[in-house]
Formats: structure tokens, C-alpha cells, sequence
């Protein structure tokens, strides 16, 4: 948004992308959308012993609570697994240009609110949300990795004879997340071969494998931190 303006970016961490709070590879800690369920105190601890909080968090968790929480994400995954089955029949003889520009303008939609919180921060000459998006919304999406990521991921799932399935959603938010800033991701073949396919791996200089022990053996006695 800034560039498009002529404005340099914000500065930020050289790092800034990774986080040692857990709950941060879902929802960052900055987002109004927390609506204060997280204290400072809370965050503050979080963060000073971040494996502590982790450990606790995945072997302490009610397993009511643990159940309750897979459920919603099943019962969210299908609500929009029917949304994406609806799209493919009705854009089955769209071409692909048309069917990239129909889901950025839906990337768009969907996060209005999470993008109309940028435009506030970004300290633009205007926070008139229209004017913004007028002028961003398509450099909005061809600019920012991870909408990029899902729009190209999902344009070569779609374009595929087999349903959309509830794990196709988990693999998606993790190639999401980590193709544009890991070296080397680890990942099954489904999503491996789609990212190919989608040029991804050469677009953000990321080495895509399915094999890990194949990847240490070329490496010998090399350290390599591996995102999968």
C-alpha cells in the first residue's frame, strides 16, 4: 500500500515475519480480532519461555476442549469446501485469467476487515478505504505472499477432477505461511507437486521436497533449518 503511494516501507525487524509465540502462526498478537482474550502479562510470559507455553498448551489442553475445537474446524472446512465445490461448477468453462481475477477480487472480500485495519496503520495520505483499495486491491494480492500463495495453490486445486477435501485447507495455510520465507520446505506430494506446477518454488527462490532423508544425505554433516 505505502509503495503505491510512493512512500517508503515501514521499518521492521530484520526477522520480523517469525515469531517464538505459538498462538502467532494463527492470529498475530497485534490483531483486533483477539479482542483482549490474551493479557500483556499472559504474552510477556509467553514469550519469555515460548517451548513452556507450547508443551503446556498442546499436552495440558482439556481434550473437551481439544474435541470442540477440531469440531468447529471440520464444520468451518465444509462450509467452505461447498463454497469452492459451488465456485468450480459455476466457473467450469471460465478461462483461467478470468478465474485468477474472480478469486483475488474474493481475497479481497473476505478479509475486508483484517485489510481496512492495514489501511489504518499504514499511515497513507488517506484512510479513505474506497480510494485505497481502488488504487491497491489488485497490487494487494499480486504483492503479498501468502494471498499470491493461496490464490495460484488454489487455481491449480480447483483446476483437479477429485474433490477438495477437509486436509487440503490444512496444507494450504501451511504452504501459505512458510513457502515465501523457508529455504527448504518438507511436505507431502499433493501440495509439493501443486506448488511446482504453480512456479512457486522458483518465484520465491524456495526448495520444494518430499524427501527429508534424501535432503540430508546431499548435505553430509551440513547444518540446515528445514521448515515442513
Amino acid at each position: 500500500m505505502r509503495r503505491a503511494y510512493g512512500l517508503d516501507p515501514l521499518p521492521r525487524a530484520s526477522n520480523w515475519f517469525l515469531s517464538n509465540v505459538f498462538f502467532e502462526a494463527t492470529v498475530e498478537w497485534e490483531d483486533d480480532r483477539l479482542g483482549g482474550i490474551v493479557s500483556p502479562r499472559v504474552f510477556e510470559a509467553i514469550q519469555k519461555t515460548p517451548p513452556h507455553f507450547l508443551y503446556d498448551y498442546l499436552m495440558n489442553t482439556p481434550e473437551a476442549v481439544r474435541a470442540a475445537a477440531v469440531k468447529r474446524f471440520s464444520e468451518d472446512s465444509e462450509k467452505l469446501r461447498k463454497r469452492v465445490e459451488a465456485r468450480r461448477t459455476r466457473d467450469a468453462d471460465v478461462s483461467l485469467s478470468m478465474r485468477r481475477r474472480i478469486y483475488s477480487a474474493n481475497l479481497v472480500v473476505d478479509d475486508l476487515k483484517l485489510i481496512s485495519g492495514f489501511i489504518s496503520r499504514a499511515g497513507l495520505p488517506t484512510t479513505n478505504e474506497n480510494e485505497v483499495l481502488r488504487k491497491c486491491a489488485r497490487k494487494l494480492i499480486a504483492e503479498s505472499p501468502s494471498y499470491l500463495i493461496e490464490r495460484e495453490l488454489t487455481l491449480k486445486l480447483e483446476a483437479q477432477s477429485r474433490e477438495i477435501e477437509e486436509n487440503d485447507f490444512r496444507d494450504m495455510q501451511a504452504f501459505c505461511a512458510v513457502i515465501a520465507y523457508a529455504d527448504i520446505v518438507v511436505a507431502e506430494n499433493h501440495f509439493s507437486n501443486l506448488a511446482q506446477q504453480a512456479g512457486l518454488d522458483k518465484m520465491f527462490k524456495t526448495r520444494i521436497t518430499t524427501r527429508l532423508a534424501a535432503l540430508l544425505g546431499e548435505l553430509g554433516s551440513s547444518t540446515v533449518e528445514v521448515s515442513s
